[in-house]
C-alpha cells in the first residue's frame, strides 16, 4: 500500500462514527463531481486556520508523527 493511501486511511480509522459517515458523505460529493476540487481545497485551508503547531500530547492521529 502507498504510504500516502496508508496516512489517510489511518487518519479516517482515528475517526468517530459520525466524523467517518461526514467524510463519506464529502468524498461521495466530491466523486460524483457535486463539488470541484477547487472549492473543496479551499475549504480544506480555511478550515485548517487554526492548526496548533505545538507538539501535541499523544502524537498525530493522521500520521502518527
Amino acid at each position: 500500500m502507498d504510504k500516502t493511501v496508508a496516512t489517510v486511511i489511518k487518519g479516517f480509522l482515528a475517526l468517530s462514527a459520525p466524523r467517518r459517515i461526514e467524510f463519506i458523505d464529502e468524498l461521495n460529493k466530491y466523486l460524483n463531481g457535486k463539488i470541484p476540487e477547487a472549492p473543496l481545497q479551499k475549504s480544506i485551508r480555511e478550515s485548517a486556520n487554526t492548526i496548533n503547531f505545538g507538539p501535541p500530547p499523544t502524537g498525530c492521529p493522521c500520521c502518527g508523527k
